[in-house]
């Protein structure tokens, strides 16, 4: 017989089995059916060995264990469904027709040890699961506990911050003591002052580039500051000496004509690939750099954003500081749900952070005029510890224009006291603060001191 025949005769014995029992392969799942076809052909396959070599019988009994063998079904299977079971025990060399009384008690003693091993079996299976399950249990624990450490160490973290502010004011006599003692941190006016020095604020400038290093120092010790950003372009710079290193606060500004967003994996890959090398060469003096600043690029979403960010981040050993911007074109990152968004999903990095721009902010559409009211809505969307760095600019525009003109402290349409309380804030005190306003750097005449003393002198 040819196979369609072969499988229509091995389907009508089915049946005629199934008949007995009120079912029929048509009613059964696609994957029952296929078990009962092949439990059909291996019991055919062993019956007809047993036909051609009834000397070898012993070797060739019918029952669950050699079956379920032939068919590639665990025994298991069978002892937990009893018609897969009855329908080889209607084959079984029981009835003594097909082997003789001595085979068949052979076959016997061999289902009744392959009975005791499969219990045996059985019994194991069971304490592995109770063992499972204790071992499930301690696990949950030592997950809460996990937990509870966490919790711990971050209102530890955050009273450890809390006393580093208090004991800054109290030593700068802004505030007496007793005012200290009995007044919520979060309701004490923003306008008061810890000094007028700008490094006491992390109040810095954005000078030169990397190729012109320990110049560009130089020039932010000339201005009256310690904190500096410098651009950087490439690897290719020379590394002033850990001595000199260690007297600033420095931030890096990553290239800008790139684009870390770009669905294009071409184009994207050589962004990370660029930036990869600039962040090798500053993993040698990665423990004097405070951030460093990427643009996120342009795209319709952030999700190839956040894949070269996190090979990014990886290779990193100092914070990576993504910056708010304006919003022009399909420019990422100039909403606060967006940059959300971005924090959520690289929440796993702790070296990812966030730097805010004024002038972005303010022309993305945020007004900064209710200074207040622009640092609970940011602090809504963003966790303070994320923010590592602030450029303080002035800009051109009227709120929401997405333009990004820059222009100099107090000259343009932010109000001078809302840059001066951003400058001056308990929520940011820490964070490096850079001017990044326009300079005539070929004549030599910046006036980077005149803008940090007009931001720390009390606005009118």
């Amino acid at each position: 017989m040819d196979e369609p025949e072969l499988k229509e005769v091995q389907i009508g014995r089915i049946n005629a089995f199934l008949a007995h029992h009120n079912a029929n392969l048509d009613t059964l799942s696609k994957g029952r059916q296929k078990q009962f076809l092949q439990i059909d052909t291996a019991i055919q396959g062993r019956l007809h060995r047993i036909a051609s070599a009834k000397e070898a019988l012993k070797t060739y009994v019918i029952n669950i264990s050699t079956i379920a063998m032939d068919a590639g079904i665990s025994r298991k299977t069978f002892y937990n469904n009893e018609l897969l079971r009855m329908f080889v025990e209607s084959y079984s060399t029981d009835d003594g027709k097909v082997a003789p009384a001595s085979a068949l008690s052979s076959a016997r003693n061999k289902i009744a040890d392959l009975d005791h091993q499969l219990q045996d079996m059985l019994d194991r299976d069971i304490e592995t699961g109770k063992l499972w399950h204790e071992n499930e249990s301690l696990h949950n624990e030592i997950k809460n506990m996990r937990v509870q450490i966490s919790n711990l160490q971050q209102k530890y973290e955050e009273v450890r911050i809390e006393n580093d502010q208090l004991r800054m004011r109290v030593r700068s006599n802004v505030i007496d003591i007793g005012t200290l003692r009995n007044t919520d941190s979060t309701t004490i006016p923003m306008k008061k002052r810890v000094g007028t020095n700008p490094d006491t604020f992390n109040l810095g400038i954005s000078y030169g580039t990397t190729l012109d290093f320990q110049g560009s120092l130089d020039v932010a010790a000339k201005c009256g500051t310690q904190t500096i950003m410098l651009y950087c372009d490439n690897e290719y710079f020379e590394v002033p000496t850990e001595a000199t290193l260690k007297l600033y606060n420095i931030v890096i500004h990553g290239p800008v004509n790139i684009n870390l967003a770009n669905p294009d994996p071409r184009i994207r890959k050589t962004s990370v690939r660029r930036i990869l090398a600039i962040i090798k060469k500053c993993n040698t003096f990665h423990q004097y750099i405070t951030s460093f600043v990427l643009h996120p690029g342009s795209a319709d979403d952030i999700s190839c954003l956040i894949e070269s960010l996190k090979e990014i981040l990886a290779e990193s050993k100092f914070k990576i500081a993504i910056e708010t911007m304006a919003g022009r074109g399909k420019e990422l990152c100039s909403n606060l749900n967006q940059i959300s968004t971005l924090c959520n999903s690289l929440c796993g990095y702790s070296n990812f952070s966030i730097c805010l721009d004024t002038c972005h902010m303010s022309d993305a559409g945020y007004d900064l005029t209710d200074v207040n009211g622009f640092i609970k809505q940011l602090l809504l969307a963003i966790p303070i510890e994320k923010i590592s760095c602030i450029h303080i600019n002035d800009s051109m525009n009227e709120v929401g224009l997405h333009k990004d003109r820059h222009t100099k402290i107090g000259t343009g349409k932010i109000p001078l006291k809302s840059l001066a309380q951003i400058v001056t804030c308990e929520e940011f005190f820490k964070v490096p603060k850079i001017i990044e306003t326009p300079q005539n750097c070929e004549e030599g005449k910046l006036t980077f001191a005149e803008e940090m003393k007009s931001l720390l002198n009390k606005p009118k």
